[in-house]
């Protein structure tokens, strides 16, 4: 009988350990996340804000209620402490064998549609900076956006943020993409401007293609084409910076960004910078530019453009194509 009651006491004391490891390690991943959550919302190193403060309440609600337990639980109690077959906690780094173990219950679990288990499993891998491959995490990351609710959807973004930051080379563009057109389908703009600004903060440039209609649908869906004017002004800066052809937008993502300045805005100096911007892309406007245009020019009484001369070259060679 004593025999049965030590066995039952150590498997008590195993168990609280384990509970007490798994809800420290919640609380770190929830930790890191809110941090890189904030960096993404600090002003841009050029001195313009990189984003504007009402994104800011907008992000931690879609964000709360945590998907990662902050409440600890209690710690084994002292006269427990006191037994020298106390398990020690949980490792702060997994072995080869130990991660095999979870990717292939990671694996398991998304075969089975299990989503709370795959979850589970990337929690104990990320939490001792340890990576599943690369074909798990972007089936992971493609599972949990395709659920169409939003607590999975908060798990596809805080997975994607976190190997943006941390392993960004295991991400496809294409797995970005889902995320992102997921979060159009729900109608969450801040996260996913967030998402964006994380991988420019990162380096890690997905192509204008990818990115650039979802955005301006999101933008148009929220009525917040200010968020898709200033991705689109940093994105643009580091097409050119850097020559990066795949990074540079089309003409629709052009006459968004363009009316962002016009009817929301209603900024002259905001619109000059952008049609400047067309022009250096080399990207003609068409008529719907020219009528952003004339919008704003009714409101002001004029414009004020450095260069009178590309302006108005510009808006020939977009009527003649």
């Amino acid at each position: 009988m004593s025999s049965l009651l030590n066995h039952s006491t150590r498997k008590k004391r195993k168990f609280e350990s384990l509970e007490f490891g798994i809800s420290s390690l919640d609380e770190r991943l929830w930790r890191k996340l809110e941090a890189l959550t904030l960096l993404l919302l600090l002003p841009h190193r050029r001195g313009r804000a990189f984003s504007s403060t009402p994104e800011i309440p907008t992000l931690y609600s879609f964000l709360q209620p945590s998907i990662f337990a902050l409440k600890r639980a209690p710690p084994p109690s002292s006269s427990l402490q006191s037994h020298s077959d106390l398990p020690t906690p949980p490792p702060e780094t997994l072995t080869p064998d130990h991660i095999a173990a979870l990717e292939t219950a990671l694996h398991k679990s998304l075969i089975t549609h299990n989503t709370d288990a795959a979850w589970k499993s990337l929690k104990t891998v990320t939490g001792t900076s340890a990576f599943p491959s690369k074909s798990l995490t972007n089936s992971l990351i493609t599972h949990l956006s395709s659920l169409g609710d939003t607590h999975n959807l908060k798990r596809a973004f805080a997975t994607t943020v976190y190997d943006v930051d941390k392993n960004p080379g295991y991400l496809d563009f294409k797995t970005v993409g889902f995320v992102l057109d997921a979060m159009k389908c729900a109608n969450t703009a801040a996260p996913a401007f967030a998402l964006v600004k994380c991988m420019f903060k990162n380096r890690f440039f997905l192509p204008f293609s990818v990115l650039g209609n979802v955005l301006v649908e999101i933008s148009r869906e929220n009525g917040n084409f200010v968020a898709f004017l200033r991705v689109s002004e940093e994105n643009c800066r580091i097409a050119l910076d850097e020559k990066l052809e795949f990074l540079k937008p089309g003409l629709a993502a052009c006459n968004a960004a363009l009316e962002g300045c016009c009817r929301e805005l209603e900024s002259l100096s905001d619109a000059e910078k952008a049609v400047e911007t067309i022009a250096v892309l080399g990207v003609g406007p068409d008529e719907s530019s020219s009528g952003f245009l004339a919008h704003l020019y009714a409101l002001k009484g004029g414009f004020r453009f450095s260069d009178k001369g590309v302006f108005r070259s510009s808006l020939i060679n977009g009527y003649v194509k």
